[in-house]
């Protein structure tokens, strides 16, 4: 059997069974600490903003994915997925989310049961200061050495692909698990973009992701 634990928008899975794992060194248990520390940064930072703006913090994180995703038909399951919550519980969502008149519904014309979600201008509005729930945070990476920010971002774009392989957590949009992606004589390459890409230009949500088989 398994053990499902929800964290932030990661579905967590325990096996119950034993697995062979190396035991965990000093540095390793101290990195752990850190990145849940930051963790509570996020969530801490999530809901004062939320609570400012009279909603939760799946609302605000609903909110702030239709903006970031404009060009995205966004449903109750893609939303369902990314955020491994319940359809029911989605819906509950953003039934709510359309009464405060800040998301519409746009059914589909050959399908009246089928519809995706878009932003109000209200929406849109609340979503924009919702996106800035994490500028503290930011502000304080804003702060770190050009060179730092990226060897930071390898390392965490590394872990969540380690992570993503053992299904510790949910599919991720990012360029290691696409089918578009190959790595040439050690270097990043998209054959989407045709094209070598720094570790800078490495996405971790890409519009253009293509699931490996």
């Amino acid at each position: 059997m398994q053990k499902v634990i929800l964290l932030s928008k990661w579905k967590v899975v325990i096996s119950s069974s034993k697995t062979a794992v190396s035991t965990p060194t000093a540095i390793d248990r101290k990195i752990a600490s850190a990145l849940e520390k930051v963790s509570q940064v996020l969530r801490t930072l999530a809901w004062k903003k939320a609570t400012e703006q009279s909603i939760n913090p799946i609302q605000l994180q609903i909110l702030i994915f239709l903006l970031q995703h404009p060009e995205q038909q966004v449903s109750v399951s893609l939303l369902s997925g990314t955020f491994n919550i319940s359809k029911a519980s989605i819906s509950d969502t953003i039934k709510l989310l359309e009464r405060k008149m800040l998301i519409e519904k746009v059914y589909d014309p050959s399908d009246s049961r089928k519809f995706t979600i878009q932003l109000l201008a209200e929406g849109r509005i609340s979503a924009l200061e919702a996106a800035l729930f994490d500028r503290a945070l930011l502000s304080g990476i804003g702060e770190m050495a050009a060179v730092d920010k990226e060897n930071l971002f390898s390392t965490l774009s590394q872990l969540l692909h380690k992570l993503y392989c053992v299904n510790v957590i949910s599919h991720q949009r990012m360029c290691q698990t696409c089918q578009h992606y190959r790595k040439k004589e050690n270097l990043h390459y998209c054959n989407l973009l045709q094209q070598f890409m720094a570790v800078a230009a490495l996405q971790i949500d890409c519009p253009e992701h293509l699931a490996q088989p």
